[in-house]
């Protein structure tokens, strides 16, 4: 289970899924929190600290942008975690 939620470094970084579960990340751990079950899926994809999210405008894809000497950008499914 992952407890945390960073809202120091970055901005709207909270997001409501087409599916109704909430998407957030913390340190390097891209969430997908579903509310009734109360159970996390997670993206791991990461090697440093998640400080961006976006979403794609149907609500299932996914991108979270890394800090670092060499940040990179993960694209990922919710539906598929």
């Amino acid at each position: 289970w992952v407890h945390g939620y960073q809202a120091q470094n970055s901005r709207n970084n909270l997001r409501y899924l087409a599916s109704g579960d909430i998407c957030y990340h913390s340190a390097g751990v891209g969430i997908a929190y579903n509310i009734a079950g109360h159970k996390q899926r997670y993206n791991l994809d990461h090697n440093d600290d998640i400080v961006s999210l976006a979403m794609h405008p149907q609500g299932r894809f996914v991108a979270t942008g890394e800090m670092g000497r060499t940040p990179k950008i993960v694209v990922w499914d919710s539906e598929d975690l």
